[in-house]
Parts: structure tokens; C-alpha cells; sequence
């Protein structure tokens, strides 16, 4: 334990069994500008816990060739701070950065080859925070980022080379919020985004895979979302927007395809790309001036065909459908 400020503290163990590491610093004087840093190699059943007090601090946990480890950083009651984790050639990890009450914080877990592990961003009543999770070569793992109570904060999960595995991203309560999760490479894989506020942006990029899911959800006014699927078999994009002005796009590359986009609201815009076989839209939008767009090329025949159902409800609607290639295509538009 250490109070006060400006003060630095580091904890190294190596082929360790059930035993932990721990650091508190700035709690007794609510000190800044701390530096702590943990790092445990060859270790089983342990774990490293870091908790700050205070603006500028650091904080900093490598974890390697362990086996159930965690680690949890916390950092509270201050702004610039610095939280981060790095997990490589574990199984069964956990990883956890904590921060809420500041502004301009930057939180941070990376985790490389590591099965059955969980990542997670919490932060919490700040502004221009910033929340990036990255996975790579894993199975079974959760990246999850949480942003609650502010405004201009940016969250980020990308996994690659991932099977059975989700990539989380939840703002709420808050406007000018940014977030993107991507997802390359591998199968069985979930990406969502769900955001409450207005004038929000949520971005989902999925490549390379089968077996995808990507999920937006959009409560207030001028958002946007943006579902890019490239280069897949058995893709689903489903995006759903509450509020006026909000822009929906979803394109997608690959087979077996299904986009589902509901909007409710006035002045709203849908715009769907699909391309390649077996090809599904479904398109529903309520309130008035709302526009939609359907494109879908790609090969159609008896068995295999595309597939797009649009329907407005209430006044002033226009939509445009475009099929191209192949045979044995369906569209219905439903407008009342």
C-alpha cells in the first residue's frame, strides 16, 4: 500500500501456485501520478489486483504461460489515467479494468492465444474516455467494453483468428459515443453494439468467417450503424434504431445471407447491400418521410433464391429495390 502521490511500485513472480499479487496506491491521501506494474510468468491459480486513487496515474499487468490467472486494475477519481492488461499463452484468464469518475482515461486489455478467457472494460460517469479490448488466436472468449454516464468516449473490441466467441460494446446515457467491433477470421462469432443517447456511431466488421452474427441497437436520435460483412458463409445482420433522423447500412458478401433492419421513427434512412446466393432482407420501418434502399446481386435459381421484404407504415415513404442476376428472385414492398 502506498499513499500520496508520484510514488512506484512493482511485483515480478515467476512459477508461482496460488499465490497473488496486490497494489493500492493514493487511497489513504488520494495521491496522483502513481506508477505500478505487475508481471507473473508460469503461474497457476493466481491473480494481480491493482487499485488507484487520483488523476495521471499508470497502471500495468503482464501475464504469461499462466494457467487460470486474473487481473483486475481499478482506477478511480481521476482523469488521464492509464489502465492496461496483457495476457498471452494463458488458459482460462480473466481481465478486468475498472474506471469511473474521470475524464481522458484510457483502458486497455490485450489477450494472445489464450482459451476460455474473458475481457472487460468497465468505465463509468466520465467523458473523452477511451476503451479498447483486442483478441487474437482464441476460443471461447468474451471481449466486452461498458460505457455508461458520458459523453465523446470511444470503445473498441477486435478479435481475430477467433472461434466461439463475442465481441460486446454497451454506451448508454450518453451523446457523440463511438464504437466498433470487428471480427476477421474463424467461425461462430457474435458482434454487438448496443448504444442509448443521440448522435451516436456504431460500426461492425466481420470477415473471412462463417457462422456470424452482428447486432446493433440504437435508442435516440441521429445515429448511425454500420454492419459490413465480407467474404462469409451463413451471415446474419440484424440492426434495430428507435428515434428520428437515424441511418442504418448494412452490406454484406458471401452466402446463405440474412439482414434484418427495423427502424421506428420519422426521417429515417435504411439502405441494404447484398451480394452473391441465397440472399435474404427483411426491412421494417414505422413513422413518416422514411426512405429504404435494397440491393441484391448475385445468383438466384430455384432452391436459392433472394428474398426482400420491405414494409413502411405511416405517410410519405419511399423505397427502391434492386435485383440483379440469376433467377427465382422475390421482393415485396408493403406500404400503408
Amino acid at each position: 500500500n502506498q499513499g500520496s502521490q508520484r510514488n512506484t511500485a512493482s511485483i515480478g513472480q515467476t512459477y508461482n501456485t496460488t499465490t497473488g499479487a496486490k497494489i493500492d496506491q493514493g487511497y489513504t491521501y488520494n495521491g496522483s501520478y502513481n506508477k505500478a506494474s505487475v508481471v507473473q510468468q508460469g503461474n497457476t491459480n493466481s491473480g494481480a489486483n491493482i487499485t488507484q486513487w487520483g488523476s495521471g496515474d499508470k497502471a500495468s499487468t503482464n501475464q504469461l504461460n499462466n494457467v487460470n490467472v486474473h487481473a483486475t486494475v481499478t482506477q478511480r477519481d481521476g482523469n488521464a489515467n492509464d489502465g492496461s492488461i496483457k495476457q498471452e499463452y494463458n488458459n482460462g484468464s480473466n481481465a478486468q479494468v475498472s474506471q469511473r469518475d474521470g475524464n481522458n482515461n484510457n483502458g486497455s486489455i490485450a489477450q494472445l492465444t489464450t482459451n476460455s478467457s474473458e475481457a472487460t472494460i468497465a468505465q463509468s460517469w466520465g467523458n473523452n474516455n477511451a476503451a479498447s479490448v483486442k483478441q487474437q488466436f482464441v476460443t471461447g472468449t468474451e471481449g466486452t467494453v461498458t460505457q455508461t454516464r458520458g459523453n465523446h468516449n470511444e470503445g473498441n473490441v477486435v478479435q481475430g483468428g477467433v472461434a466461439a466467441s463475442s465481441a460486446t460494446i454497451s454506451q448508454s446515457w450518453g451523446d457523440h459515443n463511438v464504437a466498433n467491433a470487428s471480427q476477421t477470421i474463424g467461425y461462430d462469432q457474435n458482434a454487438s453494439v448496443a448504444q442509448i443517447g443521440s448522435f451516436n456511431t456504431a460500426t461492425t466488421t466481420q470477415a473471412y468467417a462463417s457462422d456470424l452474427q452482428a447486432n446493433v441497437s440504437q435508442d435516440g436520435r441521429n445515429n448511425k450503424a454500420e454492419v459490413k460483412q465480407t467474404n462469409g458463409y451463413k451471415l446474419d445482420a440484424t440492426v434495430a434504431q428507435k428515434g428520428n433522423g437515424n441511418s442504418a447500412y448494412a452490406s454484406q458478401s458471401g452466402y446463405k445471407l440474412e439482414a434484418d433492419i427495423t427502424q421506428k421513427g420519422d426521417n429515417n434512412k435504411a439502405t441494404s447491400i447484398q451480394t452473391a446466393a441465397y440472399n435474404e432482407e427483411t426491412l421494417l420501418q414505422q413513422g413518416n418521410n422514411n426512405t429504404a434502399y435494397v440491393s441484391q446481386s448475385g445468383q438466384g435459381i430455384y432452391g436459392q433464391a433472394n428474398v426482400v421484404a420491405v414494409s413502411q407504415f405511416s405517410n410519405n415513404q419511399v423505397a427502391n429495390v434492386v435485383q440483379t442476376g440469376g433467377a427465382g428472385n422475390t421482393a415485396t414492398v408493403t406500404q400503408r
